[in-house]
């Protein structure tokens, strides 16, 4: 399916595999820069309901000016433009809370809903994937990308004095030739 070219309301979804991951679809491997789940695996961590989400690409270039004569005067034109920097961040913020929401807020071990126990600042980065995969207020599949990088809190988590719980995340990419996205449904 191609993508629409027409107003949309777009949602996103999250998905998060550490690095270390022993996953079985495509086929058995260990999560890390050099292997991606499917993302039908079980590895895959739910990120919790996305209340925003955006996408920040940020480049860097370097312009190439030379002296141009125009009508017997020199002028300063751009002749090129090379870049040579190229950063592309997540971020979202969930209202859910989760083992995973509570490992990036204090930089806890690896969590799961069986944990009983835990120390704070043991293990600060999450580096590993994430699945993005986004459709429109139809519910059509707009498309599914995966991202290698690293996952923390983008600013603080707020909870208590009777306010929903919500924590933003910010997920820096890494460049990783895995990271090819599919679109449609």
């Amino acid at each position: 399916m191609a993508l629409p070219t027409r107003p949309v309301i777009i949602g996103s979804k999250f998905k998060f595999m550490r690095d270390g991951t022993a996953f079985t679809i495509p086929s058995a491997g260990t999560s890390g820069a050099a292997a991606v789940a499917g993302f039908a695996d079980t590895g895959w961590i739910s990120i919790g309901k996305v209340k925003d989400c955006s996408v920040n690409r940020q480049t860097t270039d370097i312009e190439i000016e030379a002296p141009v004569e125009i009508d017997g005067e020199y002028h300063m034109d751009r002749l090129d433009v090379i870049p040579i920097s190229n950063k592309l961040d997540l971020s979202f913020t969930t209202q859910e809370f989760s083992p995973l929401a509570l490992e990036v807020i204090f930089g806890t071990g690896s969590l799961t809903s069986a944990s009983t126990g835990w120390t704070a600042g043991a293990d600060a980065e999450k580096r590993g994937w994430v699945f993005m995969d986004f459709g429109d207020h139809t519910d059509v599949k707009l498309s599914r990308v995966p991202f290698y990088g690293l996952l923390k809190v983008d600013g603080e988590a707020s909870f208590g004095g009777g306010k929903e719980f919500t924590v933003k995340f910010a997920f820096r990419t890494l460049k990783n030739a895995l990271a090819v996205a599919i679109t449609g449904p």
